[in-house]
């Protein structure tokens, strides 16, 4: 067998559950911030896979899908990069536990005055 094959075997499974974990961060982060889980956790999916897609598409057609090593390392850290971004919007959200506390306060000082 040869390291390609091993290559093509592992690299799949490795990515799928590195997007499991990736869109399980997300939507446990996306419920403390009040936000639809599933539709970040689709967000991460679509982000990550879309770039990658992409980013070997286009060096298939570059290069004549030669060096593709290269491109699925470059496709990762773009992806990688994307996704950090992703995160810091839904991490910038106010907390729900957060914004509850606002409204208990704000009817506090309404029903005190």
């Amino acid at each position: 067998m040869s390291v390609s094959w091993i290559f093509f075997l592992f690299v799949p499974l490795l990515e799928s559950l590195r997007i499991y974990f990736l869109c399980v961060d997300v939507r446990k982060l996306a419920r403390q911030k009040g936000e639809p889980p599933l539709i970040w956790g689709l967000s991460t999916i679509g982000l990550w896979v879309g770039v990658e897609a992409a980013i070997v598409s286009i060096w298939w057609w570059w290069f004549d899908g030669q060096w593709m090593l290269g491109a699925v390392f470059i496709g990762i850290s773009i992806a990688a990069i994307l996704y950090s971004f992703l995160k810091k919007n839904l991490s910038r959200r106010p907390d729900v536990s957060l914004d509850k506390r606002i409204d208990e306060i704000g009817r506090h000082d309404e029903s005190g005055s």
